[in-house]
């Protein structure tokens, strides 16, 4: 499973680069649906720690974490940001 949150991230930092240099609201948007993907699968993926494993994986519970600030974050920065009008 590790491999694929080192896709799911690596990704992420891509379309973050992508966004910071071209400022497209559809980088955000597609960010923002990976993240709140990632963010639904958190409790199957707590569960499984929980129950299956019978263990608490502190790495996995930080990976939580950034999941759903980066959710929040990149909600905030899609609310924040105004259109730009070209004249």
């Amino acid at each position: 499973m590790s491999w694929i949150a080192l896709v799911f991230f690596s990704l992420q930092a891509i379309l973050a680069l992508i966004y910071i240099n071209i400022g497209s609201r559809g980088i955000l948007n597609t960010m923002i649906a990976f993240y709140a993907i990632g963010t639904l699968l958190i409790p199957y993926l707590a569960y499984l720690q929980v129950e299956e494993l019978s263990s608490i994986c502190l790495y996995c519970a930080s990976m939580y974490v950034v999941i759903i600030l980066a959710l929040i974050t990149g909600l905030y920065e899609r609310r924040s940001r105004r259109p730009v009008s070209v004249h």
